[in-house]
């Protein structure tokens, strides 16, 4: 990752990642094993997986790990639904069931035709699935792409035609941003439980005649953790906006543009937070101004550099002029 987020990260396989469904896995891939049934073999992923969530994959969460896995649920849709031709609803359920719900924040697909990835694979030894044939593998990615479509904001498909560096690259730019807007969240939390950053947050006070007092100090931690986000938000941009200076592209710039709807969203929220706590807000027709400014302009940014892409420093003056407005939002 680009940038230091202070989280350790676990990576498992699936199936696998512990003992019992590393020997689940050695049962479904050894090719002397024929005579799997296709529920017999969904079942099987179901246990392993099962397993590997609540041994494994949910401690680390809870103990504030980054899971990376190779493989999960959605394996189990493109094999044994597309592939197998097992009912999807089944399959939906059997996952729901062995995961309790447990879905990933991204998941990112690196998509090779079938045709191009079967030579490749022909240099391994194949294990029983890889037997099934180029049709069954076709079948498979189809599937694959089809839950893709369905899911657009967890499922990001990456063509792996292209040479592994730019694909890393690729994956690494959507970590990076699942994982700011993680960080955002957890800032985001850390209101809700009335604290500020770095400081112990306020549990069990009860209103009393004095509790006025209190809502105005409650009220003064929020604004102080609303515009440290913003300032986290705007820290994100900045970064961006370094890269778009060396580097211009759409992939940067639509990342920009999401940068700076959070910032918005943020900015907004915040003044709603003082209208509520002071009745009555002088600059909300100003900020609602602002922000309508603002987006009106990254988005007329995007539609320009895609239609006919602008000279570099035309796009740099604009991103310039939406950072000062963003600023102002901040007074």
């Amino acid at each position: 990752m680009e940038q230091n987020f202070g989280l350790e990260v676990l990576g498992i396989r699936e199936p696998g990642g512990n003992i019992i469904s590393e020997k689940i896995r050695e049962l479904l891939l050894d090719a002397a094993n024929q005579g799997i049934t296709s529920r017999t073999e969904a079942l099987l992923y179901a246990a392993a997986r099962s397993q590997v969530v609540e041994e494994v994959i949910s401690p680390a969460l809870q103990a504030g790990k980054i899971v990376l896995a190779d493989r999960y649920m959605d394996s189990t849709i493109a094999y044994q639904g597309y592939g197998r031709g097992l009912d999807i609803n089944f399959l939906q359920e059997l996952n729901q069931l062995c995961t309790g719900g447990l879905k990933p924040d991204l998941t990112l697909l690196l998509d090779l035709g079938s045709e191009e990835a079967w030579p490749r694979r022909q240099k391994e030894i194949p294990d029983r699935l890889e037997k099934e044939g180029l049709t069954f593998q076709e079948k498979v990615r189809k599937g694959y792409l089809f839950l893709a479509e369905q899911e657009k904001e967890r499922i990001k498909v990456l063509d792996a035609r292209q040479e592994p560096e730019k694909v890393l690259q690729l994956a690494i730019r959507w970590l990076d941003e699942i994982l700011m807007l993680m960080k955002i969240d957890r800032e985001r939390d850390k209101i809700n439980s009335f604290g500020a950053p770095g400081k112990k947050g306020v549990q069990g006070v009860k209103k009393s005649t004095a509790s006025s007092s209190f809502e105005q100090e409650l009220a003064q931690r929020r604004d102080a953790e609303s515009q440290y986000r913003m300032q986290e938000i705007l820290k994100e941009i900045d970064r961006l906006n370094d890269k778009l200076n060396r580097s211009l592209n759409i992939n940067d710039l639509m990342l920009y543009k999401k940068m700076v709807k959070q910032f918005l969203q943020e900015a907004s929220a915040r003044a709603y937070a003082v209208k509520q706590e002071r009745g009555r807000n002088r600059r909300g027709r100003s900020l609602l101004i602002s922000i309508t400014t603002i987006d009106h302009e990254m988005e007329k940014l995007i539609e320009d550099f895609v239609r006919d892409p602008k000279e570099p420093v035309d796009v740099l003056v604009t991103l310039d002029k939406i950072r000062g407005m963003l600023v102002d939002l901040m007074i």
